[in-house]
Parts: C-alpha cells; structure tokens; sequence
C-alpha cells in the first residue's frame, strides 16, 4: 500500500488541526484549574512528533515507522486529553475512535488494530492513575465523581471498567473497519 506524499501531508494538517484545536479550547475553558501546563506540554510534543516525522519522511519517504511513531505519540496525546475531561465518559472519547480510523486508513488492518489497542491501554492507564491519585476536579466525569464522594469505588471502578471495553470494542471495530477500506483504496 503506497501512501502518497499528498495523504502524509493530510495526516500531518489534521493530527495538528485536531490536537492544536483541543489544546486551545482546554487552555481557554480550563485555565482555572492549572491545567494549562498540561495543555503545552501536549501542544509541544504534538508540534515536535510533527516534525520529526516530516525530517524523517524526507529522508526516507517509503518508510512506514514515521506512522507507526505518530500513532503511539498520538495515542498518549489523545489520552492525556481524556484524562484532563472527565476520563471514559468525557467528550474526548470520540478523538480515540478517529484516531482508529485514521491509523487504520493509513496502515492497514494491522494499523487500526494497533490505535485501537493502544487508545485502550492508554485509558485504562490514564483511568488507573485517576482513580488511585485523583489529579484536578475535572479528571473525573460528575458521575464519576459522585460515586467516589458517595464511597462507591468499587461501583465506579466498574463503570470506568465496562466504559473502557464498550470503547474498545467500538475502536477495535473501527480499525479494522478502516484498515480494510484502506488496503483496498
């Protein structure tokens, strides 16, 4: 499957559009809550796994690990946005489903396969910390924090649990989904 320098160019615009949009909009809205260290930490990380990659498809442009180096990067990224907006049931879940998508379209079934098992170790990671050293108010979900306030851990322990493998199926599903039309396309 041969990838352009056309489509290398539009994964780059779009994995900065993305993360450069979600970094801004969480240093506006949650600049409160001393979140934004985070937020640049994750914006110069996103510019430098950009450039990177870019120095290294100039380089080698037939190489597949520049893709694979962005989709784990993008997976920790990514996670690090879910864990600062409420965990599994924030609204950044969604991003780890494209990411699926997208890795799948570029690299195959084996690329989705691999975005969507990474999406779910990093939520499982970023869930474990959440709830064992819990950061910022708004790590957790207000349902979330509800059940932890109420002294429910082990109820809300298993609702982040099935949270985590309802996302997983439907990320696993779309990877593979997307690295089948990717290796026909």
């Amino acid at each position: 499957m041969l990838i352009t320098e056309r489509r290398r160019t539009w994964l780059q615009v779009g994995r900065l559009s993305v993360l450069g949009i979600l970094t801004l909009s969480g240093m506006l809205t949650m600049n409160s809550q001393g979140l934004i260290t985070i937020y640049g930490i994750v914006a110069f990380i996103s510019v430098v796994s950009a450039l990177f990659a870019a120095l290294v498809f100039r380089r080698n442009p037939e190489s597949r690990k520049p893709y694979w180096f962005l989709l784990f990067t993008d997976s920790i990224l990514l996670g690090a946005f879910v864990y600062v907006s409420g965990g599994v049931d924030g609204p950044f879940m969604a991003f780890l489903l494209v990411h699926s998508i997208a890795y799948g379209l570029y690299l195959g079934v084996k690329g989705g396969l691999y975005a969507a098992g990474s999406g779910i170790v990093v939520t499982t990671v970023f869930s474990i910390v959440a709830l064992n050293s819990p950061g910022p108010d708004t790590t957790f979900s207000p349902l979330i924090s509800i059940l932890l306030q109420s002294g429910q851990l082990k109820l809300s322990s298993s609702y982040i649990a099935m949270r985590i493998v309802m996302n997983g199926f439907l990320m696993v599903a779309a990877g593979i989904g997307a690295g089948v039309l990717g290796q026909s396309l």
